[in-house]
């Protein structure tokens, strides 16, 4: 199964996003992660911290659901260029 972003479904420049921060978890736990392009990756960092991505978006569903109503809003067609 291909890797794609979990946002906008773009298979191509694929970053990993941790689903709950270091900062938030017990110390020499893993994350849940999911995949980002570089553009959906870079949007979602720039609008909220890691921290309130973790409370806002803890799951891939979330984290979908969380980016597309914020570009919506700010009336975006598709993943800004970087």
């Amino acid at each position: 199964m291909d890797s794609a972003c979990c946002v906008c479904g773009d298979k191509e420049n694929l970053t990993r996003h941790h689903l709950q921060p270091r900062a938030t978890r017990p110390r020499g736990t893993h994350s849940p992660m999911t995949d980002l392009c570089g553009p959906c990756h870079t949007f979602a960092h720039r609008r909220w911290t890691n921290r309130e991505l973790a409370t806002l978006a803890p799951t891939a569903e979330a984290l979908h659901d969380l980016v597309l109503a914020q570009m919506e809003q700010e009336k975006y067609q598709s993943p800004p260029e970087l």
